[in-house]
């Protein structure tokens, strides 16, 4: 994912199932109702599909496994990956690497 321009240091979090990202999602919607008939409420309409989009384990069935991790540590804003799951990335990591190599 790409770097926030005002912080370039924090690395963005794709959390599919963490209730502060749902909660994102409903004030776009709030906002979007506010918006209406505008250009503006057009662009939230597609960020709020594609929101949905990518949280639907209909859409992208690769995501179920993750369910079982929530959004990271016993910290209700954690933005840390379990140990688990990080393994298991680097795992596929160098598997991709090495058959790319």
């Amino acid at each position: 994912l790409a770097k926030r321009p005002r912080r370039p240091d924090r690395d963005i979090v794709f959390r599919p199932f963490s209730s502060r990202d749902a909660h994102i999602m409903l004030q776009l919607k709030r906002t979007k109702e506010i918006a209406s008939g505008s250009i503006c409420e057009q662009y939230l309409e597609y960020a709020i599909r594609a929101g949905k989009r990518a949280r639907s384990v209909n859409v992208v069935s690769e995501i179920e496994a993750l369910k079982e991790f929530g959004s990271g540590d016993s910290s209700k804003y954690s933005s840390a990956a379990p140990e688990q799951l990080m393994q298991t990335v680097i795992k596929v990591n160098e598997c991709v690497l090495g058959i790319l190599a």
